[in-house]
């Protein structure tokens, strides 16, 4: 009977909704040699990450070594190398030493490393330009386009950019790491003549597409508001990339309302306007706060 290291059927990874690897099936017997070519975004790395224990399939089912990619057992029996040196990046020598001593001793001695999910904010420091071709103006914190009188009655989309050093021990730390633009505040309900509404004050008014390093990782219009980044960052510098639209709202509100006194005299009164008590600028953009937070489960 042969004895499979690497049994893969049907395999499947995404992140934030975009297929990364799809239909994989492949067996691998003890003591065979296999080297894995494609072009760059094929795959190859994700699929790597898959048979390591690092990432979890999305579908279909992998067993390594006869066992769960879960059991304990099979990390025994592993080693991964990728073309990361997988060293802390701002530690010194002596320092990454000691470091990994520490993590050897709470490997072996199992304690349990903390899950508390880490996080760098990114609440500061934007550039934000408002329509095409329009020079950009620096937010030292988020807050909304009605706040300013120059972009109150905006409607549109406004890219925001901004520049981000990730140091390699963040991505080490947790394998997820989610773009988060905060939770939505309850608002309290009110009576309505008609139509519906949501309660609730979103922290991003009222979508957003998010940029990795020129790579599209998503979109953010209802809860939960955040995007999984994981395979988008990378150690240093990163490039963060997001394109925010509002309501027409705020532009009808700046500029006066239609008069129908001509029309009604005309053709007679046909209709009457409704809700236009409404027509006012609403919070617009980012609100805040937004982090990037590494979280040892999926932050869907």
């Amino acid at each position: 009977m042969t004895s499979w290291v690497i049994e893969a059927e049907n395999l499947s990874k995404t992140f934030a909704w975009v297929p990364v690897l799809r239909g994989v099936s492949y067996r691998v017997a003890q003591g065979e040699t296999v080297a894995v070519f494609g072009p760059n975004g094929a795959g190859k790395t994700t699929f790597l990450r898959l048979l390591a224990t690092l990432l979890k399939p999305s579908g279909g089912t992998l067993q390594l070594f006869g066992h769960s990619p879960d059991d304990p057992v099979v990390r025994q029996k592993i080693g991964f190398l990728g073309h990361d040196s997988f060293l802390y990046p701002d530690l010194t020598p002596v320092e990454t030493n000691q470091q990994i001593k520490t993590d050897e001793r709470q490997r072996d001695t199992g304690q349990e490393i903390p899950s508390e999910p880490l996080a760098i904010d990114l609440s500061t420091g934007w550039r934000v330009a408002f329509g095409l071709g329009t020079n950009p103006v620096m937010l030292d914190q988020l807050h909304s386009w009605t706040d300013d009188g120059t972009t109150r009655y905006f409607s549109g989309t406004a890219t925001y950019e901004k520049n981000v050093t990730v140091p390699e021990s963040f991505l080490r730390s947790r394998p997820n790491v989610r773009l988060d633009f905060g939770e939505g505040k309850p608002l309290p309900e009110q009576n309505l003549r008609a139509g519906m509404q949501a309660w609730l004050d979103a922290p991003v008014r009222e979508a957003a597409v998010v940029y990795v390093n020129d790579q599209k990782a998503g979109s953010v219009w209802c809860p939960p508001y955040a995007v999984d980044v994981t395979p988008f960052l990378r150690a240093g510098n990163n490039q963060i990339k997001i394109l925010v639209a509002n309501s027409a709202l705020n532009y009808m509100a700046g500029r006066r309302l239609p008069d129908y006194r001509l029309l009604n005299l005309g053709y007679g009164e046909r209709f009457q306007a409704q809700d236009m008590d409404k027509v006012q600028a609403l919070p617009a953009g980012l609100l805040g706060p937004i982090r990037l937070v590494a979280a040892p489960q999926s932050g869907r």
